[in-house]
């Protein structure tokens, strides 16, 4: 689209702003669907050079494809300047980010020791009414892998509190990243949470918290775990 770009160039150096933003979502969509990022991120670029306010979605249009094209360094530059400047929060903002872009540049953060920026990112969304399964998963798969079970507890809690559905996969990881703390009567809190949402541990799961009950002295608790996993076969 060299066209597109003069055109831009020319808008740029003559400091020249259309009467419609919306021929910049337009430009950016253009370019990632031509496979030409520069260009798509020279049309951000620009906006913020003729003083036309960014929304979120402008950003996630970038996000969504450099993840695609796994350019993930800029698309997490990208993410820090979102998060810094609020601007998913901008109340005149109508462009709105989508879950083809939040959740892979989440499950990257969350894949890559980086889940508390993926959390700060995902509030500022959650507080524009976004509650989305595979986010919050993500970000409790995260947290328990880097030892931070408390954390993913939390993101458990607020989940089951907005009535959205939770993995099993999420519930073990987290039990695990419990027990890999020594923190066995926290496990179990854990693995009662996972009865409650309707997931079934298996037998394994089971056995892994009772032992750790044992092994703390926790006799009592431990056997109460070994009635509840016979009960549930």
């Amino acid at each position: 689209m060299p066209e597109a770009q003069m055109m831009l160039k020319e808008m740029v150096e003559r400091h020249l702003a259309p009467k419609d933003n919306s021929i910049f979502m337009r430009l950016l969509t253009c370019q990632c669907k031509s496979g030409d990022l520069d260009a798509a991120a020279d049309v951000l670029k620009a906006m913020i050079r003729l003083s036309i306010p960014t929304e979120a979605g402008h950003y996630g249009v970038l996000i969504e494809n450099f993840c695609k094209s796994e350019v993930y360094d800029r698309a997490v530059k990208l993410l820090d300047k979102l998060i810094e400047k609020e601007i998913i929060l901008r109340q005149q903002s109508s462009l709105e980010m989508e879950p083809s872009s939040y959740n892979p540049m989440i499950q990257y953060l969350c894949n890559h020791g980086q889940t508390g920026k993926a959390e700060t990112f995902f509030r500022q969304l959650m507080k524009k009414g976004v509650l989305d399964s595979v986010a919050f998963n993500n970000l409790i798969c995260g947290h328990s892998r880097e030892g931070n079970p408390d954390s993913a507890f939390e993101i458990l809690k607020i989940m089951g509190r907005r009535g959205v559905s939770r993995d099993a996969d999420s519930f073990k990881l987290l039990i695990k990243s419990y027990l890999n703390k020594g923190e066995p009567a926290d496990a179990k809190t854990a693995l009662d949470s996972m009865i409650e949402a309707g997931h079934l541990p298996d037998s394994s799961l089971f056995r892994l918290v009772i032992e750790s009950l044992f092994e703390d002295g926790r006799v009592q608790t431990a056997s109460r775990v070994m009635k509840s996993m016979v009960e549930k076969g």
